[in-house]
């Protein structure tokens, strides 16, 4: 007997499933906890099998007697139903992960797993986010042809972001190697735009490079009314780091006993740790932000306006440019004035220099090799470089290499530290 809308509906759960059977093998399951389930029995091979349809009332009975009708035109065919919904389920699956936005879900995770800094991961997310996914997200990363690529990365060009475009464009190769890699992509189409978009505009970190320049601005620095902002200034003219890698530092990442500060790898821009030798002057100064702020945990330089939160960036150069450096010297550009004045000084080679600066030097073997060899003459230089400093701010320049007692080093480097 045929199945009725109303019989399916009026059937009642009992303490057992049972069936309630319609027309062409198909059939309801009622199960006691009342829900109504959709089957088909059939054979195919030999075999008996069943046919899962889906539960009413989702798929209604006119529904499920077409799906029935399809089902037997497969078996008519040679297909076994089950099987071909099997595949198409999972067809279905793989063309959701084709997609551009779900590459993209997938090669975020990845760079968090490599453990690229939380600044990296944001920034590509904010560009994915906001200029790529609503033009491109729903399309399967396969079909998507440079023209496309082409005409968001010029929209992006039009609104003069023109650094923006350039990382767009980069991470949206970096996605499709991804795909090309695990084959959901013949390949990295962003290679045929190369010269398609203008590129922004390189401009070098300004640095005072010339001794009796730098020696004036370490004075002035020492006249700065706030504690951590010169303590802060002062931490990184001696120790020429990264602004990021001195404004997110913390007290445990100071050892005073072995006199290194060990930077972590993710906030490194090659991220590989990098160690920075400590010597009197930089010891003096954490010693003074430690007695200032009386903390020995959590951010060494902190802001003024809040000690959970790093010191920022800006109000590192906002109190350069006060003092009359705008345009001149920034925070960054420590880096540049160590680099021409230690090299100038034709004391150290060229490679002790760029280690301590946090490039790479040479392959992965030579790396390693060259961070155990090299430690000592790292140590003799930050000494010298805080000696140099000392100097520069006293308006002294010598002309030749440096030759120092200990305790004539310990006197100069204290000595560089407090006000001249």
């Amino acid at each position: 007997m045929a199945l009725t809308d109303t019989r399916i509906r009026t059937a009642k759960p009992g303490s057992k499933a049972y069936k309630i059977s319609d027309a062409n093998w198909l059939y309801l399951v009622v199960h006691p906890n009342g829900s109504k389930l959709w089957r088909m029995n059939y054979r195919f091979l030999g075999k008996q099998k069943t046919l899962a349809i889906g539960a009413y009332p989702e798929i209604s009975l006119q529904e499920a007697r077409e799906r029935v009708v399809e089902a037997r035109k497969l078996l008519a065919q040679g297909i076994d139903p089950s099987q071909h919904k099997k595949d198409q389920v999972r067809v279905a699956k793989l063309a959701s992960g084709q997609t551009f936005k779900a590459l993209a879900k997938e090669f975020l995770a990845k760079c968090e797993r490599k453990k690229l800094s939380q600044r990296t991961l944001d920034k590509k997310r904010w560009i994915l986010d906001t200029y790529v996914i609503p033009v491109i997200g729903h399309r399967p990363i396969a079909e998507i042809r440079p023209a496309e690529i082409l005409e968001l990365l010029a929209d992006i060009e039009a609104a003069g972001k023109l650094e923006t475009a350039q990382r767009t464009k980069q991470t949206i190769g970096e996605i499709f190697r991804l795909a090309a890699l695990t084959d959901r992509a013949p390949g990295d189409p962003t290679p045929v735009l190369r010269g398609q978009i203008k590129r922004p505009q390189v401009t070098n970190y300004p640095a005072i490079v010339r001794p009796d320049e730098f020696g004036e601005l370490m004075r002035r620095i020492s006249t700065i009314r706030s504690t951590i902002i010169r303590l802060a200034l002062e931490f990184q003219a001696f120790t020429f780091v990264r602004p990021v890698e001195l404004r997110f530092a913390t007290w445990d990442e100071i050892d005073l006993e072995t006199s290194v500060w060990s930077i972590p790898a993710e906030r490194m821009k090659m991220r590989r740790p990098h160690d920075v030798p400590l010597v009197p002057a930089t010891r003096q100064i954490l010693r003074e932000v430690r007695k200032y702020t009386g903390r020995s945990h959590g951010f060494i330089f902190h802001s003024p306006q809040d000690p959970n939160k790093p010191i920022s960036e800006n109000t590192l150069n906002k109190n350069l440019w006060a003092l009359g450096y705008k345009g001149r010297h920034c925070s960054h550009g420590f880096r540049s004035s160590a680099s021409t004045l230690l090299n100038e000084r034709k004391k150290y080679d060229k490679d002790v220099i760029e280690f301590q600066l946090a490039h790479l030097v040479g392959n992965e073997t030579r790396r390693a090799y060259n961070r155990a060899q090299w430690w000592d003459q790292r140590v003799q230089m930050m000494h010298d470089w805080a000696d140099m400093i000392a100097e520069m701010r006293s308006r002294i320049v010598p002309r030749g290499p440096i030759q120092h007692s200990e305790s004539d080093r310990e006197r100069n480097s204290e000595r560089s530290f407090t006000s001249v």
